[in-house]
């Protein structure tokens, strides 16, 4: 960014367009850098022109979802156990995947990026045999950003977030008492 991006910016941005075709969000003109900048806003045709100023200001995703940088989520990793029939059509499927034999079972330890239970289940439906699906402790954390903040980032403001949260519930619960 041009000036730098701080919590309490607030700034406008401006756009004229005369032209005939896409205008896209890299037009607008002011003293913030635009971050995508091939985003379509609009299309124009022959005669029709387009003026606009936009208001930009920062904030936090608790304030409203449009400050987001970005999604957290997880779950928890699984263990799948199936007949070792299905070995060779999970390790084409999931080549990644943790695949140790037990018997006349194998058992598939979830992939990191993907959940297996659910495809694994279907192919030995398929065969009309079951899958049993067990949830493990290990939980899996996804982080994806928006391409406002790096995901070290986003995963280390949430953290100091998530301890101000804790801070405030234990202050709540003291006066309780």
């Amino acid at each position: 960014m041009e000036k730098g991006v701080d919590e309490d910016t607030k700034s406008k941005l401006k756009l004229e367009a005369k032209k005939e075709g896409f205008v896209y969000s890299g037009e607008l003109k002011g003293p913030e850098k635009i971050v995508y900048d091939k985003i379509p806003i609009t299309s124009l045709t022959k005669g029709q022109e387009l003026s606009l100023v936009a208001e930009i200001r920062t904030g936090k995703g608790k304030e409203h979802s449009k400050f987001s940088p970005g999604l957290i989520f997880y779950r928890n990793a699984s263990e799948i156990i199936m007949d070792k029939e299905f070995y060779d059509e999970i390790k084409k499927i999931f080549p990644n995947s943790e695949i140790k034999e037990k018997g006349n079972k194998i058992v598939i330890i979830d992939d990191k990026k993907q959940e297996i239970g659910d495809v694994c289940e279907g192919i030995a439906e398929r065969a009309g045999k079951t899958a049993e699906v067990n949830k493990r402790k290990e939980m899996i954390l996804t982080i994806e950003s928006f391409g406002q903040m790096p995901v070290e980032d986003i995963f280390k403001k949430s953290i100091e977030e998530l301890k101000k949260d804790l801070k405030d519930v234990s202050k709540k619960i003291e006066k309780i008492k």
